[in-house]
């Protein structure tokens, strides 16, 4: 009710939850029919439905916002005729998030989202039409119980999220959910996502996210389920730690021909197919990321695998890592892909750099959120970064630039391993708007040299330096 002014919306709301929420003849029931009186007065069943979708992170969690739009765009949640396009709807969701916030359903930390508990256990029972269908949401708590159900009961299942369970495999393996739209499944233990065997018969699936805890060993992770090839419907797909078991799931995977949002951590030394990103004809998000940066790729390859991304037809959003000259080069060259550029990782190259070209392109990259230059073997001057800017391992470098830069919409620092930068290209004005974290050694901090004493007190009292 923060933004209803009107008395006899007030009045009308009074009566309506005085008359509902006592009625129920236990105390969580009575509870919990007070706090739906929030989620009863959200603007639209697109708001009720983001904020329903929020029950399937496990409790105490923190959700990233771009990952959970994701997957409300592969639910389907804010597509309509007027917002066709991914940054559209990207911009819908941000909107549905702020309103959730404002109505205390959500809360904000940093760049993530989080839920009460008493809000996180109250979102099922909504879901689950206050409980009178008990089997049509199934997170963590519950998943024993249902790998124990009757196959009727299996069949009215049509959301599944587990994380960290040790016994997950068994819940899955050997059932049939034949009404399943939704499946969420974060293993600690790579060798139990083997247990997907009959995912092929969950036809109506759209959603598909299969990843293996940062904590499992590289060793264990876990191959692609060949299985997932037959799920037509699927519109998200996340993989995070798994091998591609070869060409032939590669080719099959190219008819998912409705997938629209597809996200691939892989392990490093696996080879994504040149040809599969370019078939998939609906996609307008790919979010690729090699783990393992310190392996080595072949620049054929990945030359010709941006090449093959500039042939996506619809490619809206492209975060990528690049190791390779051969690569990098290919990416100045292209006209389309530095405009849908959201995340750049540029790592281990070796080979000469185009300095000029390469800083041309990244005035091109208007979405530009993250940038990293890990392990280069050229010193790149950065003033045309505009995001997120970060400095690892620059032994020798001693300055970015000797004249004071503007960065008007960086929002962060970092400096790793630089011994020798002793002067940021800063003054008392620069990237005062949204500049908020300066993050370096204890050690780096204390050497800093300040050409002004007003900015350097300005700049000390503003920013707290990270001790690694």
């Amino acid at each position: 009710m923060a933004s209803v002014n009107s008395v006899e919306a007030w009045e009308h709301s009074k009566n309506d939850l005085t008359s509902s929420s006592w009625t129920a003849s236990d105390w969580e029931t009575k509870v919990f029919s007070m706090l739906k009186f929030s989620y009863d007065q959200l603007t639209d069943e697109t708001h009720r439905k983001c904020f329903l979708y929020c029950a399937l992170c496990p409790e105490d969690h923190q959700i990233p916002v771009h990952h959970l739009i994701y997957q409300w765009i592969g639910e389907g949640f804010l597509y309509n005729e007027m917002m066709t396009s991914v940054h559209d709807m990207c911009c819908h969701g941000g909107s549905v998030i702020e309103k959730l916030k404002h109505s205390c359903l959500l809360e904000k930390v940093e760049r993530s989202i989080k839920m009460h508990d008493v809000i996180r256990d109250m979102t099922p029972w909504i879901a689950r039409d206050q409980d009178k269908n008990k089997r049509k949401v199934i997170v963590q708590e519950d998943a024993w119980p249902m790998s124990q159900a009757n196959v009727e009961d299996r069949g009215k299942v049509e959301t599944i999220s587990i994380s960290i369970m040790n016994d997950a495999k068994s819940y899955i393996q050997s059932i049939v959910w034949t009404n399943l739209t939704t499946l969420i499944l974060n293993f600690g233990d790579a060798y139990k996502i083997n247990g997907l065997h009959n995912i092929q018969y969950a036809k109506r699936l759209k959603v598909l996210e299969l990843g293996v805890q940062r904590r499992s060993r590289i060793q264990t992770v876990a191959r692609i389920p060949v299985e997932i090839v037959g799920l037509n419907c699927l519109e998200y797909l996340s993989l995070d730690r798994l091998f591609f078991p070869g060409s032939e799931i590669s080719r099959e995977l190219m008819k998912l021909k409705n997938l629209k949002v597809f996200i691939l951590h892989i392990p490093g030394g696996d080879v994504v197919p040149l040809g599969l990103i370019r078939n998939l004809q609906q996609l307008k998000v790919f979010r690729f990321l090699d783990i393992a940066a310190d392996t080595n790729v072949d620049g054929r390859d990945e030359k010709e695998f941006v090449e093959g991304l500039e042939r996506s037809s619809i490619l809206e959003e492209l975060w990528m890592g690049i190791r390779t000259g051969s690569g990098l080069n290919q990416l100045c060259k292209s006209a389309k892909l530095p405009s849908c550029m959201h995340s750049l990782i540029v790592s281990n190259v070796y080979a000469q750099i185009n300095g000029p070209l390469l800083l041309a392109t990244l005035s091109k990259m208007k979405l530009l959120q993250r940038l990293e230059f890990l392990d280069l073997n050229n010193v790149i001057d950065p003033s045309a970064f505009d995001t997120l800017l970060e400095l690892l391992d620059f032994p020798n470098l001693r300055s970015i630039c000797k004249r004071f830069l503007s960065f008007p919409s960086l929002r962060s620092v970092e400096v790793l391993r630089c011994p020798n930068l002793k002067k940021l290209p800063f003054d008392s004005s620069s990237a005062k708007a949204k500049l908020r974290l300066i993050k370096g050694s204890q050690v780096w901090w204390n050497n800093l040299e300040w050409d002004d004493t007003a900015v350097e007190v300005t700049f000390q009292s503003k920013f707290q330096a990270y001790t690694y």
